[in-house]
């Protein structure tokens, strides 16, 4: 049987991926671009007629502030700053494609178990079928000063994250 090679975009839905200071690079459409429809829309059907398989749509619920114990040089640098939510875009782009699939960060330690079953059943019907979860936990503390959760150690964020509660 021959080897079959699948292909996914990444990013993010924001100003700019991980690139430092990719912003101000005038060819950067992503840097005007993330906040309209049609700039992801655009995207959307170019990875389709390049046959990708999937978007995967980054996450990360709050500024990066690891360098100086704060989101100075995060938002300096553009670097996926600032962020919208990527949930909300596969519906769209499901809408002006026809076999792109989408895969979305979301972290389960910031949200209650519902809320993330919610969310995914929502995205499964609003794009028929075509919706991926990255499963991740969660370690940002800029998110939880945003009040998105408690702080956990990470055995027991990892614990809730897989691990069904009765």
């Amino acid at each position: 049987m021959p080897k079959q090679m699948h292909l996914s975009a990444f990013s993010h839905h924001a100003s700019s991926s991980q690139s430092f200071g990719q912003w101000k690079d005038p060819r950067n459409t992503m840097a005007r671009g993330y906040l309209d429809p049609e700039y992801w829309v655009n995207v959307a059907k170019t990875c389709e007629r390049g046959c990708f398989d999937t978007i995967f749509l980054a996450d990360a619920p709050g500024a990066k502030d690891i360098y100086g114990g704060n989101h100075r040089m995060t938002a300096k640098a553009g670097m996926q700053f600032p962020g919208n939510d990527p949930t909300f875009l596969p519906p769209v782009l499901a809408r002006e494609t026809e076999h792109l699939g989408f895969i979305v960060t979301f972290a389960t330690g910031y949200f209650p178990p519902f809320h993330a079953a919610r969310v995914f059943s929502t995205l499964e019907h609003m794009t028929g079928g075509r919706i991926g979860w990255n499963i991740v936990t969660g370690y940002m503390k800029a998110a939880l000063r945003n009040g998105m959760a408690a702080e956990m150690p990470h055995d027991e964020r990892y614990d809730r994250g897989w691990m069904p509660r009765s």
